[in-house]
């Protein structure tokens, strides 16, 4: 035994807690004999097997030490490491099981069935090595990686997969709907804790898709297809969510090539549909603008979430055309009412971040606008931080010339990213929309609520107005008011409704 790193620890078996510990294996592990004393050694040993892996062994527990009664309440415990431990994680820097250890564990884990196995992915940490360097992604992931180490147990195996994505495994009794909501829920406060990069202090956002052995397959890879396809769904509903696979979720590669020529012959042949919601000024009541948001019904398919084909045509090279159909018949939409006397003040168009390499973007608002007859001052352009693609010299440029042309900028989902407040400072902006996911918990949190104030504090120091998204209630809309947000739109007012229905809701908010 001595051949292989080990430690020793004396636990007192009144509260199984360690009183001492010795041995070579501490310098394995990275730690000191103090670290250790006065944890629970079962806790110890979860913590051991997330960094070195399988194949601890465990010696003597039974074995009583020294011959005085006091002594008797002490046991010795040997705990050797594997001869050759495996080395800590090049990225993570906290050595977490991966695909290939999993692979050689399936079949010992599937005879604790039902399993639960939730996918994670750490989002936006592509966005931290193009902002803060690659280094910042490494130190990233070590951090990561250290706070949801606490999370592993006998029931909870963690193993990495790929770059960003995680995989829990839940076994047994503990694989129910209640326990993988509390994982989530502990996931989000760990992976949550605020890291200092550079001048920023910054908390990674996570989102999880839920697969189960045997009801949703049985082999290991059919399920981790599955859990991904979980996690893009969730991944359309925001930051910090998690959802269950089911099967309409099942795409294939030739489905999912079958979709965007069906979406690319939907964009030739006119078959997608812009919709409209109002926003108000929330002093006067009356409608500043409509925002187009695109729909699409497939003809197989049904309604079709915007977040998953827009992603389909970004990923397929059809972001470009998508964005010059919006921008057309929004602003074809928009001449029409102003021949007809309609006051709608400015329609908004979100922009792919796409469409900024190269400088397309420009080039086909003027050509849109050109061909349409819409006055610029009437167009509203919607970005995100998804921007950061494009370098930003680039962007600022492309914006500064948009906004002298009368066109006005609005930064969209402002506060759920990493970079919102950086953009804000360095890019020329009209308008700061707050994300529905602050708006939402305003009455019943106070944090959210004092961050939609320091949202509308900064905008206005700045010149800016806010938009407050998806305003669903009166109580929303009454703190929103004491705050000083400029404008709302949502629920409470108006869901998005076709062209055909706006006049008469512009008509009802101009009284």
């Amino acid at each position: 035994m001595s051949a292989s790193p080990y430690i020793m620890l004396k636990i007192d078996t009144r509260t199984g807690n360690v009183c001492y510990a010795e041995g070579p294996g501490l310098k394995v592990l990275g730690c000191q004999a103090g670290e250790l004393v006065g944890r629970p050694w079962n806790e110890l040993l979860a913590s051991f097997s997330t960094k070195v892996g399988t194949g601890i062994k465990v010696y003597g527990v039974p074995q009583l030490t020294g011959k005085e009664p006091a002594e008797l309440t002490q046991r010795l415990m040997y705990i050797q490491l594997p001869r050759a431990a495996p080395s800590r994680g090049k990225t993570t820097g906290v050595r977490i099981p991966g695909k290939r250890e999993l692979k050689k564990e399936w079949e010992m884990l599937t005879r604790q069935a039902p399993l639960a196995m939730l996918l994670w992915d750490i989002g936006c940490l592509h966005q931290v090595a193009r902002i803060f360097g690659p280094e910042a992604k490494k130190k990233a992931m070590k951090h990561v990686s250290k706070q949801v180490g606490s999370l592993v147990d006998e029931a909870h195996r963690l193993f990495k997969l790929r770059d960003t994505e995680f995989l829990f495994i839940i076994t047994g009794q503990a694989a129910n709907q209640a326990e993988v909501g509390q994982l989530f829920a502990r996931l989000i406060e760990n992976t949550g804790q605020p890291l200092k990069v550079g001048d920023y202090n910054l908390s990674m956002t996570i989102n999880a898709g839920l697969v189960r052995y045997p009801d949703d397959g049985t082999d290991l890879e059919e399920l981790i297809k599955k859990g991904g396809q979980a996690i893009l769904k969730a991944q359309s509903s925001g930051h910090n969510t998690w959802t269950t696979y089911d099967q309409t979720m099942k795409l294939d590669l030739t489905q999912e090539m079958a979709l965007v020529a069906d979406l690319r012959e939907a964009i030739l042949t006119d078959k997608l549909e812009l919709y409209y919601q109002p926003q108000v000024q929330i002093a006067t009541g009356q409608v500043t603008g409509v925002e187009a948001l695109l729909r699409w019904k497939h003809p197989v398919y049904g309604e079709i979430p915007p977040a998953c084909f827009v992603l389909l045509a970004e990923r397929s090279g059809l972001a470009n055309r998508l964005t010059e159909w919006v921008l057309e018949h929004a602003c074809r939409q928009g001449k029409k009412w102003l021949d007809a006397g309609v006051k709608f003040g400015r329609i908004a168009v979100n922009i792919s971040a796409n469409c900024f390499a190269g400088g397309w973007l420009n080039k086909a608002v003027r050509r849109v606008l050109a061909a349409t007859g819409l006055e610029p001052q009437f167009l509203e352009l919607e970005i995100t931080e998804n921007i950061e693609i494009v370098s930003t010299a680039v962007v600022r440029d492309m914006l500064a010339e948009l906004r002298r042309s009368g066109i006005t900028i609005a930064f969209d989902d402002f506060g759920i990213g990493y970079s919102s407040f950086k953009y804000i400072k360095l890019f020329p902006l009209d308008t700061v929309k707050i994300d529905r996911l602050f708006v939402a918990d305003v009455t019943h949190d106070v944090s959210s609520y004092a961050i939609v104030q320091t949202v509308i504090r900064l905008a206005a120091d700045l010149g800016l107005s806010t938009v407050a998204e998806g305003v669903e209630t009166v109580e929303q809309l009454t703190l929103l008011q004491a705050a000083g947000c400029d404008k709302y739109q949502g629920y409470l007012l108006s869901p998005p409704v076709p062209a055909r229905d706006v006049v008469a809701l512009l008509c009802r908010h101009s009284r």
